[in-house]
């Protein structure tokens, strides 16, 4: 099938050509040349065509369009201008006037304009909808009910002025419209309606509009879209002409939402016309200007005719020509073309033409049999391409469906049955769908009809498919609602349509909710006043006799002492003041507000610009201070109805400052009275302000001081590093310190300062400049100095004292080792060497201080390798391998020398008994480990020896050498002992700094 479309044309081509000779790429280029040639004059005089008319199109739009909108503004400001008439003289309504049927007529009777303004005359109605008077008096309207109108209903029921729906009068007997505007009393409350109206039958200020043409043939029509009607036009058949309902001419419903602009389009006479629509607000009309394309682009036809006949004569001259050279150039191809025809017709598999020779037409066969292939592969890949399609449809998490030319529904993916239910079993078709999905025939047809207008819009426009929403009846039988769009289907040669649901059910009815809360909520004005009455502020509004015309709960709370919003509604303050004062005749002071209050509001209106007045006084008893702020209240033409005000009660912020500035007073004496030098510098050095004690300091006054710079009276070298050094705190931003020596001007005092330098911010945040402070340190840099000799000699002293300890002690290892070897005793050389090894522990600690930068701590890891490698030496054991871990940590003294004991103790054990003469090799170790977390040391000697006895108690054990272990980690260090013997023997002892650290005599 897909090489039979591919060679259909072929066929048709060569079939109708009397074929003779090809020899060469001449020919190919002279049929190429006249493709070209034909193609290009039709393209040319096409397009001059399309331009031209296109050109056109957009100048009349733009010329009808402006038209149309200075048409739509006088119209508009004609119903404003009637509106705005009613509602003046319906604000002169009241009450009694409306009570009284008389009195209503002799108030329409005395009101000439508005029988200039509305030709069919003017009415009042009662609450009811019962007329009362009506001009002219013998029409018949008096007593007439007209409630049911919709213009009379929306006045008097929901306090709207609006423009009716056009109709021909009851009474006039005429095409006509009504404008009524609403009747409220004192209170704001609707009492009744004032209604005016225009008869199109008779001449009226839309006449000025309908008796004159656009142009020759076209007019101007204006149109109610929310009633479908022409109200008047000028054509004047077409006044109060329906307008086809929804779906029948998509255009129109397109103005009839609210389009603004310019379109070509059919008229319900059968007339294609240009035509602009603008909005008419004030009645929700809009005009529409329209003129026949006949009459628009009729130059553009004219030209066209002409051009036509000569692109025809053209063509027919290119033709012949294209045709004769043809004849004679492409006879060899005959052959070809004849395999090529009997090969088409057979039903066989395409197999490759024959190739006669190796020339351009060879060339030309065997690039057509390289197609064919390239085609068997094509559909081999479409085929691969609609599977994986398919797999991406039944892997959607939206519902999909697919129905061919023929309306079978051909596929549904699994989302599909699972949101509606259905499977392809039960809608083979799509009358099936449509039958069970849109159980209601009505609901039924309005779909489907829905459904194919967007269908063909799509095809004709070659737009996207518009998605609509819709109501399914799923196979459970609930409802969903869905917005369902289309497409064609990809990957396929099929015209199959992909239909594509979206379930926006819960939407939907969040939407619901939403409306119905909505509609529940109060009024713009119960808005504003439940924002108004949470704010903590006062608000007010007072017409030009500064009685109130609103008052939100603050105000009426806080100042008035009102009993509700409603009741300072046209009374002054001094209504409430007096109040007040009667309330409490005994105390005069009970109330002082009110007299204020007008005064201001006078002040506010002569002004006629937004005010601020500081306001205190008495109110209910206490004192209160107001931040009031008072405009002119300007109606929406700008004219001066009264006065709005809001008040801020300020009375703990203005108490707050009064105790600022007695702080202020403070810190300034405080300042003024410290004997170190304060003073501040603007950002370019220039002094803002200084104390006492800097005025001794330059030898001036401060008056003398402010508003000059260092250079003034310093030397320039000794200004320029005052300056320096300002800079450099201005650009660290933040505090910068520094010592120097100052000469004081009066008393020629000199002495050392440290100046600290601070950069000063205001509360916004904006630099103020340099605050100095400089305070003398002369007598604590003396005191500095001669502490520091007295430590260098301390120092001294201690080392000294630290070298003369370890000498000591090495003359008593000597002696010792003297003694040891004169006695002949085994058990006793081994006491005395022992003795020598801890008092060589000792030694070693003096011998590290002395040799230490500090004389407070030693690096206790060189400590240990120092003191283990000597009792390997002293003790001959080479082939025990020893590690010490303590890097980084220093000890103090009062630690070092217990814990190093500990260690010769350990050591000296493990080196005697935990190694037998068996055991001699090179796996023998002692490890020796110190770790410090903040004030916790862990010390710990380990071996892998053969451990210690199963009965071992350190608490009882006899050795003088774990007894000195114990006594020195329990008692001297106040640390605690974990002994393990798995695997050799491992001591480890945990102490503290405040545990342990007793001094070491």
């Amino acid at each position: 099938m897909l090489y039979s479309l591919r060679r259909q044309p072929a066929k048709d081509i060569f079939m109708n050509l009397n074929i003779k000779n090809f020899w060469s790429l001449k020919t190919k280029l002279t049929i190429l040349t006249s493709t070209i040639f034909l193609v290009s004059i039709w393209s040319l005089a096409f397009y001059a065509s399309r331009v031209l008319q296109q050109d056109m199109h957009q100048l009349l739009s733009e010329q009808q369009f402006t038209t149309a909108s200075i048409v739509a503004s006088q119209v508009n400001q004609e119903l404003d201008d009637r509106f705005t008439g009613l509602k003046k003289v319906a604000g002169g309504v009241s009450p009694a006037i409306l009570g009284n049927s008389t009195k209503s007529q002799n108030l329409l009777e005395s009101k000439p304009v508005l029988q200039e303004m509305f030709n069919g005359g003017t009415f009042i109605t009662q609450i009811d909808g019962t007329a009362t008077a009506s001009i002219p008096y013998s029409i018949g309207r008096i007593g007439v009910n007209f409630m049911n109108r919709d213009h009379i209903s929306a006045a008097l029921k929901e306090g709207k002025s609006t423009v009716g729906r056009p109709v021909v009068g009851a009474m006039i007997k005429s095409p006509s419209f009504v404008m009524t505007v609403p009747i409220y009393d004192a209170q704001d409350n609707v009492i009744g309606a004032l209604a005016g109206v225009v008869d199109l039958g008779k001449a009226n200020f839309l006449d000025k509009l309908t008796d004159n043409q656009y142009g020759k043939t076209g007019g101007y029509l204006l149109v109610a879209p929310q009633y479908r009607l022409v109200v008047t036009a000028t054509d004047k058949s077409r006044i109060m002409q329906q307008l086809p309902d929804a779906g029948i001419n998509p255009l129109i419903d397109q103005n009839i939402a609210g389009y603004e602009g310019s379109m070509i389009l059919v008229n319900p006479l059968g007339l294609e016309v240009l035509a602009s629509m603008v909005k008419i607000p004030a009645a929700g009309w809009y005009i529409a200007v329209t003129l026949p394309t006949a009459e628009a682009f009729a130059p553009i036809y004219k030209i066209q005719k002409p051009l036509l006949l000569a692109t025809v004569m053209m063509t027919v001259l290119a033709g012949s020509l294209t045709w004769w050279m043809l004849r004679r150039l492409l006879a060899p191809m005959l052959d070809t073309v004849t395999a090529l025809v009997t090969m088409v017709a057979s039903s066989k598999q395409p197999q490759p033409l024959p190739i006669f020779r190796q020339d351009e037409i060879g060339q030309l066969i065997g690039s057509f049999n390289d197609l064919l292939n390239s085609l068997a592969q094509q559909g081999k890949a479409l085929r691969e391409s609609e599977s994986r399609y398919r797999s991406i449809l039944n892997a959607s998490p939206v519902p999909v469906g697919i129905y061919d030319e023929q309306q079978n529904i051909t596929y549904v993916n699994p989302e599909f049955v699972k949101t509606f239910g259905y499977t392809l079993e039960d809608i083979p078709t799509l009358m099936d769908w449509w039958s069970q999905a849109y159980p209601n025939p009505a609901y039924q047809q309005e779909i489907t009809g829905t459904w194919q207008v967007h269908l063909e819009t799509a095809k004709q426009t070659g737009e996207s498919f518009t998605p609509f929403e819709v109501t399914i009846r799923c196979k459970d039988l609930t409802n969903k609602t869905v917005v369902v769009a289309a497409a064609s289907s990809p990957g396929t040669l099929k015209n199959d349509l992909v239909v594509i649901f979206h379930d926006i059910t819960e939407r939907k009815r969040m939407e619901q909710q939403l409306n119905e809360s909505l509609r529940k909520s109060r009024s713009a004005y119960s808005l504003m006043r439940m924002l108004c009455d949470n704010v903590p502020d006062m608000i007010w509004a007072k017409d030009l006799e500064g009685r109130y015309t609103f008052a939100n709960e603050a105000m009426c709370r806080d100042l008035l002492n009102a009993t509700g919003t409603d009741e300072p509604i046209g009374k002054m303050d001094m209504f409430f003041a007096e109040r007040e004062r009667t309330r409490h005749p005994d105390n005069p002071e009970w109330h002082t507000f009110g007299e204020i209050c007008q005064d201001t509001d006078v002040l506010t209106l002569d002004a006629g610009t937004p005010q601020q007045f500081d306001e205190h006084g008495n109110v209910q008893g206490k004192f209160l201070f107001l931040d009031v702020h008072k405009a002119p209240f300007l109606d929406d033409k700008g004219r001066m109805i009264g006065t709005v005000g809001s008040a801020r009660n300020v009375t703990t912020i203005k108490d707050m400052e009064r105790k600022l500035k007695k702080s202020e007073v403070s810190l300034r004496t405080l300042v003024q009275t410290i004997p170190d030098l304060v003073w501040l510098k603007d950002p370019t050095g220039v002094y803002l302000d200084c104390n006492v004690k800097f005025e001794c300091f330059f030898g001036g006054a401060k008056k003398d001081v402010v508003g000059k710079t260092d250079y003034d009276f310093v030397s320039k070298k000794l200004a320029d590093h005052f300056r320096e050094n300002d800079r450099k705190a201005l650009a660290a931003g933040v505090p910068c310190s520094n010592e120097e020596w100052l000469i004081f001007a009066d008393t020629g005092y000199r002495g050392l300062f440290d100046t600290i330098k601070t950069p000063m911010y205001d509360a916004e945040g904006s630099l103020i400049g340099v605050l100095g402070i400089a305070h003398d340190v002369t007598e604590r840099k003396q005191a500095e100095e001669a502490l520091q000799v007295l430590l260098a000699e301390k120092e001294v002293l201690m080392r000294e004292v630290h070298h003369r300890v370890k000498n000591n002690m090495a003359a008593i290892i000597g002696l010792l080792d003297l003694q040891r070897q004169a006695m002949g005793d085994p058990q006793t050389q081994t006491v005395m060497t022992d003795l020598s090894s801890r008092i060589r522990a000792m030694s070693l600690v003096h011998e590290k201080l002395y040799r230490s930068e500090s004389l407070s701590k030693i690096d206790f890891q060189e400590y240990l390798q120092s003191l283990i490698s000597h009792l390997r030496t002293s003790f001959g054991s080479p082939h025990i391998r020893c590690e010490i871990e303590a890097q980084g940590i220093e000890m103090p003294l009062d630690l070092a020398v217990p814990c190093g004991m500990i260690v010769n103790e350990l050591i000296i054990n493990a080196l005697k008994y935990a190694f037998p003469t068996e055991r001699n090799g090179e796996g023998n170790c002692i490890l020796v480990t110190l770790h410090h977390d903040h004030d916790t040391f862990t010390l710990s000697v380990a071996d892998n020896g053969v451990g210690l006895p199963p009965e071992f108690d350190l608490n009882t054990t006899t050795s003088l050498g774990l007894s000195l272990v114990q006594m020195l980690g329990q008692h001297q260090l106040g640390g605690r002992y974990e002994i393990d013997g798995i695997g050799g023997t491992r001591f480890t002892l945990t102490f503290s700094l405040q545990d342990g650290g007793k001094p070491y005599a």
